[in-house]
């Protein structure tokens, strides 16, 4: 860690934003913290909820709002921003809306805001900017990549080929 920090600071390179696995934020929050002070990192983002196969349940949802509000309001405190990274799975309907619709709902909007991967969005079946329109203060981050023709949509494994990803402007994704 103290070896890559050197190399970017030899290099004029500031970071600005890091990912932890979700189970730093539900057991190692600190550690998280210690990090971010570290690298001077105001935005501190997650890129996967564990969950059981193919199948991200409104359970994992939840327990997911939870860790996600508590670790929030942690980081809040010494002035960090936490993020979540959609994969696609987070789409799947529930009774009264998608679980992605739930995790913005339900979690701080002070303290938990979100990147939206306009791939992944699109391959669980959202459309990336009508989900900006509808959550305009809640999105930090775009993450821009576009998704070969022919690609199916509207299903939620979080999980695709690399050959299915294409260069901006040349696939099914209206830029």
């Amino acid at each position: 860690m103290k070896e890559f920090k050197a190399e970017c600071d030899q290099l004029g390179l500031k970071s600005t934003s890091m990912l932890a696995g979700f189970e730093m934020y539900r057991d190692s929050i600190e550690k998280v913290i210690a990090q971010a002070k570290f690298f001077g990192i105001k935005a501190v983002g997650c890129g996967w909820i564990p969950h059981n196969g193919n199948n991200f349940t409104r359970e994992d949802a939840v327990e997911a709002i939870n860790i996600f509000n508590k670790a929030g309001e942690r980081l809040a405190k010494e002035g960090i921003t936490v993020f979540y990274h959609c994969h696609g799975y987070e789409f799947r309907p529930s009774p009264e809306v998608t679980l992605f619709d739930l995790m913005v709902q339900k979690t701080n909007p002070e303290n938990v805001k979100f990147e939206l991967d306009v791939y992944w969005a699109f391959h669980g079946g959202a459309i990336p900017e009508l989900l900006l329109k509808k959550y305009p203060t809640r999105f930090i981050a775009l993450h821009i990549k576009d998704m070969k023709i022919g690609q199916a949509t509207g299903e939620y494994s979080g999980a695709t080929t690399l050959t299915s990803d294409v260069a901006v402007g040349t696939g099914q994704l209206n830029f």
